[in-house]
């Protein structure tokens, strides 16, 4: 099973993001556009009563400026994740753009 530096390189790797933040506190600087993604309860699966497969689910957050939001980045994260936006939120004058991704 993949690691989450392994996950955390997929993400770096997304061209127009140079900002990954994993469970940032509240006081660290954010810069944007970046990613911010935290761990989220999985559902395991079962084989002869026993957990046969524990897989990570990740949320995956893309904070932008209004000025960035109607530009590729949604896009690509789409596809490089292979999963759609799932909710999208105005907050503090930046969009929140919210994918879920089992890794």
């Amino acid at each position: 099973m993949a690691s989450r530096i392994d996950f955390d390189n997929i993400l770096k790797a997304i061209p127009g993001i140079e900002h990954v933040y994993f469970q940032p506190p509240e006081s660290m600087k954010i810069e944007y556009p970046c990613i911010i993604y935290s761990d989220s309860q999985s559902d395991p699966q079962f084989a002869d009563d026993e957990v046969y497969l524990l897989p990570h689910r990740y949320v995956v957050r893309l904070v932008c400026h209004p000025k960035d939001f109607d530009g590729p980045l949604k896009d690509r994260i789409s596809k490089i994740l292979k999963t759609p936006m799932r909710q999208v939120y105005a907050k503090d004058r930046l969009y929140h753009c919210i994918y879920e991704k089992i890794y």
